[in-house]
């Protein structure tokens, strides 16, 4: 074989091997176990004045 081949195949070999860490770092799931979020103070609403009619433009 030429080396150039022998090169490509190599590389190629390489590429394959370091998709293949990327496939399966991101099928695994994470270590870390999910931290639960605290719970949200409800906070009273703001008081919004309304029209009791339509308003004209202007």
């Amino acid at each position: 074989m030429k080396p150039a081949k022998i090169a490509v195949i190599c590389i190629a070999a390489l590429a394959a091997i370091g998709l293949a860490l990327v496939v399966r770092a991101m099928g695994s799931p994470s270590r870390e176990p999910a931290t639960a979020s605290a719970a949200v103070e409800a906070r009273p609403m703001a008081k919004v004045l309304v029209a009791a009619r339509d308003l004209e433009a202007g």
